[in-house]
């Protein structure tokens, strides 16, 4: 029990056993934290604007923009008011879709309710039908 190469026989056996374990836990650990998510902002949803092909992919972009920018943003007004252009402008838009739209987001924006009816009645005139 006092030779050295018991302790060195122990020692590598240790290392070989403990080595492989940590990288495992390291691993496991590195593949379960949790990612960082995109920041949305109204410049990622104007990139998404011009990746749609259908109706359903415009649905779900209009439920993100709501679910992240319903309230008018002070700084960035007219942006949002752009955003709301390009979406509801494009081809896939229905009429009730676009009525329901509006509604959500007049709800939440007493104070620029005239802008935003202003805004989505010009599209509605001008848009191709």
């Amino acid at each position: 029990m006092y030779s050295i190469e018991f302790y060195i026989c122990s020692l590598v056996i240790a290392f070989l056993i403990a080595i492989p374990l940590m990288l495992i836990v390291i691993v496991i650990s590195w593949l379960s934290s949790p990612k960082k998510k995109k920041k949305m902002t109204l410049s990622t949803i104007n990139t998404e604007i011009k990746k749609i092909k259908n109706s359903q992919e415009l649905q779900k972009l209009l439920d993100k923009f709501l679910q992240y920018f319903i309230v008018a943003p002070e700084e960035k007004f007219q942006e949002w008011l752009e955003c709301i252009n390009a979406l509801i402008s494009l081809e896939f838009a229905s009429l009730d879709m676009i009525v329901d739209f509006k509604e959500k987001l007049e709800s939440k924006n007493l104070a620029r309710q005239k802008d935003i009816a202003n805004t989505i009645a010009l599209v509605l005139k001008n848009k191709k039908r």
